[in-house]
């Protein structure tokens, strides 16, 4: 009684879903295992003979001698062997029997349209049937069902013979059957006249070295034309239809990285031009005349192959030759930035531009302190430059790491096993 009183004052704690499903897999996984280990110990034990069954099959088993010694060995089992009397009464039996198995979707045997139900053993395998058709071509000995060399409304008798076997009595069994060829519509009754035509041509000439076809079918003339085995791909089109669609692509990656290129060299150049243009002012020359030498040391250059074709001296060129054919030094200098298109560049031609119109005297201290600007801006980009090389290279370094690491390891390995 106090313990009832005990037991209805406590709350009784239930366990979690989770731990119940995995208990309940724990005790099905138990009942499997048991189940399996005594089916394995029923075969286990000693065998003192071996059921027959009606189909053949392969049982191992070890012999174990008195010393000891073991010896597996492979018996093949054999089905029990009939009477005579019994292989006869199931041949029969399966002869009566076949002409309703082998209908499949067909109606009746008089009216066979569809592929036909071939069976090749009856009788829980104590019977095997074989088939043979006596038009092949319309009938198959795996019942398949081929009409179209009927017209429509045209019927074919076929005999099949079921050859039966049951031990040792064999029986063959004849089974006419009329194959009926469906309804079809105009167009395809035309090619299966055509079809037929051109096979009883063939079939008519074949002792000749060719045959000729008809020129008239079904009350109509008939002209016949040559066809490839094989239709054009549409994967061409494909193919040709992308293709077409990336040159579009693919120029404008093309402009894209050009500009890229282009832009990189107007980085790349651009301290040492304006170096360049502010060593030749301080030694007394002219801006006009410092782009005069500077496109003349290009060119020298050019022709004797000691450096390629650069966006910015190209436009120092253009510019020198609009000089010389009298066009203003103001609108000249202004063009020049606008020719190499980059901010730096439009902001030195507009210095170039302003002291011509004002004609200050800082332009030295302006473009030093330019190519100063420059030079921090060309260190900066050389080490982003540095940091994306040091990315790419990412990858190809654990690639190798990889291989060096299988290189140390296989070896190891191998040699651990053996």
């Amino acid at each position: 009684m106090k313990a009832e009183n005990f037991l209805q004052g406590r709350k009784v704690r239930r366990l979690p879903e989770s731990i119940q499903k995995s208990m309940l897999i724990a005790a099905l996984t138990v009942l499997l295992f048991l189940a399996d280990w005594a089916v394995t110990r029923r075969g286990a034990g000693n065998v003192n003979g071996i059921e027959r069954e009606n189909h053949a099959r392969t049982v191992q088993l070890v012999a174990q001698a008195e010393d000891g010694t073991p010896a597996p060995v492979t018996v093949r089992v054999q089905p029990k062997e009939i009477s005579a009397e019994e292989a006869a009464a199931l041949t029969e039996e399966a002869a009566h029997s076949l002409r309703e198995e082998i209908l499949g979707d067909n109606t009746d045997l008089e009216h066979v349209s569809q592929n036909l139900k071939l069976i090749t053993q009856t009788e829980e395998g104590r019977v095997t049937v074989s088939w043979r058709s006596s038009s092949p071509s319309v009938i198959d000995a795996a019942g398949n069902v081929n009409t179209d060399a009927l017209l429509t409304g045209e019927e074919k008798p076929v005999q099949l013979t079921a050859q039966i076997e049951a031990g040792s009595v064999r029986h063959l069994e004849r089974i006419d059957v009329t194959v009926c060829a469906p309804r079809r519509s105009e167009e395809q009754e035309f090619q299966a006249q055509v079809r037929k035509a051109v096979e009883s041509a063939e079939e008519d000439s074949r002792g000749g070295d060719e045959f000729v076809l008809p020129e008239e079918i079904a009350g109509q003339k008939v002209t016949f034309a040559g066809n490839s085995e094989s239709a054009p791909s549409p994967a061409i089109l494909i193919i040709g239809g992308a293709a077409a669609a990336a040159f579009p692509a693919r120029e404008q990656q093309k402009k894209r990285q050009d500009e890229k290129k282009r832009r990189d060299l107007l980085g790349e150049d651009y301290s040492e031009l304006v170096l360049k243009i502010t060593l030749f002012i301080g030694a007394g020359m002219t801006v006009r005349r410092a782009f005069e030498r500077i496109a003349q040391g290009y060119i020298s250059d050019r022709k004797a192959g000691v450096t390629e074709k650069r966006p910015a001296y190209e436009a120092i060129v253009q510019t020198v030759r609009a000089l010389r054919l009298g066009a203003p030094e103001t609108e000249s200098w202004v063009r020049f930035g606008q020719m190499c298109g980059t901010r730096e560049y439009r902001k030195l031609g507009s210095c170039l531009a302003e002291n011509q119109r004002k004609g200050s005297g800082h332009l030295t201290r302006i473009l030093e302190a330019e190519a100063a600007g420059s030079f921090e801006e060309r260190k900066r980009q050389a080490r982003q430059r540095g940091e994306e090389a040091a990315t790419r290279l990412i990858l190809p370094l654990m690639l190798m790491l990889g291989a060096v690491m299988a290189i140390i390891l296989v070896p190891a390995l191998m040699s651990f096993a053996v």
